[in-house]
C-alpha cells in the first residue's frame, strides 16, 4: 500500500509540474515568435524608408519610380502591392503582383482613411488586415508619407501591402516544431491570419483565445496546454499562439506512472 501512495503523488507532481514546464516553453515559443514577427514588419518598415530617404522616389521620374518599386517587389516576396499617390490621394503609380497595372487602372484614395491619417500624423500607419481574394491572402496595409522637401509639406504617400502568407514561409515555417506542436498567429477579433496550414487562412478560421493560459482546447478542437504574446503594430496589435498537445506535456509524467506501477 505504501508503494501504491508513492507511486501516485509521483505521478500526480510529475503531471503537474510537465505542464507547468510546457506552459512555460510554450510562453517562451510564442515570445520568441513575435519578436521575429516584429522583426519582420520592422524590416519592411526600413525597406520603405530607403526608398523615401535614400532613393528619394518621389523625385525620381515615373520610369525610375517604376524601376524602383519593380525591383523591390521581385527581390522581397512580403510585398503583394505597391502603391505610389498624392496628398489629393490620385495614384500616380501602382505595381501589383502577377497583374498589369496601366493608367487607366490609377485611381483616386481620397476617401481612405489610413491615407488621411497617414497625411495629417506625418507617421507610418498601418492599415486593418483583411483578406484579398485576388491574391487568396489576408494582407495588411503599411502606408509611409513622404515630406515634399520644398514646400514641407506631404506630398505624396506610398502604400505597400504585405502578405501574411510570407509571415507563415518566413517565421513560422521555419521553427522546429514536434508533432502534436502547433503555433499561429491572430489578429484582435480571434482571425486566423498566418500559420503553416494555408487553408485555415483562406477558410477565415477564428479562434477564441482563452484569459488564461495552460491546459486549454486548442485550434482544432484538441486537448492543449498553450501560452499566448502579443505584437503591437501602429493602430493594431497581433497575437501569437503556441500549442502543444497534452499528450506532449505529460508524457514524461505517464512514464513515471507507468514505472511506478510495474514497481508496485
Amino acid at each position: 500500500a505504501p508503494l501504491v501512495i508513492v507511486s501516485v503523488l509521483i505521478a500526480s507532481r510529475g503531471y503537474n509540474a510537465l505542464q507547468d514546464q510546457s506552459v512555460d516553453f510554450q510562453d517562451e515559443l510564442a515570445h520568441r515568435t513575435s519578436l521575429e514577427l516584429e522583426a519582420f514588419f520592422n524590416e519592411r518598415q526600413v525597406e520603405l524608408t530607403v526608398l523615401t530617404d535614400v532613393y528619394g522616389i518621389d523625385t525620381q521620374s515615373s520610369t525610375d519610380q517604376r524601376d524602383i518599386l519593380l525591383t523591390l517587389l521581385s527581390e522581397q516576396p512580403a510585398y503583394y502591392q505597391l502603391v505610389l499617390a498624392d496628398a489629393t490621394g490620385q495614384e500616380t503609380l501602382r505595381i501589383t503582383r502577377g497583374e498589369v497595372i496601366t493608367d487607366n487602372d490609377l485611381v483616386n484614395r481620397a476617401d481612405d482613411p489610413l491615407l488621411q491619417e497617414t497625411i495629417e500624423t506625418r507617421q507610418v500607419n498601418f492599415g486593418s488586415v483583411y483578406f484579398n481574394e485576388v491574391a487568396r491572402d489576408r494582407l495588411v496595409t503599411i502606408a509611409s508619407p513622404i515630406e515634399d522637401l520644398f514646400t514641407g509639406d506631404i506630398g505624396t504617400v506610398l502604400i505597400a501591402e504585405v502578405r501574411f502568407q510570407n509571415v507563415s514561409e518566413a517565421v513560422l515555417r521555419n521553427l522546429n516544431l514536434a508533432d502534436g506542436d502547433d503555433i499561429y498567429v491572430l489578429s484582435s477579433d480571434g482571425t486566423v491570419l498566418a500559420h503553416r496550414d494555408p487553408s485555415l487562412v483562406i477558410d477565415g478560421a477564428t479562434f477564441a483565445v482563452p484569459e488564461d493560459e495552460g491546459r486549454q482546447t486548442g485550434l482544432n478542437d484538441t486537448d492543449v496546454v498553450l501560452a499566448t504574446d502579443t505584437v503591437q503594430l501602429p493602430s493594431q496589435e497581433l497575437i501569437v499562439v503556441a500549442e502543444t498537445s497534452y499528450d506532449n506535456a505529460i508524457a514524461l509524467a505517464n512514464d513515471l506512472a507507468t514505472i511506478s506501477a510495474l514497481i508496485t
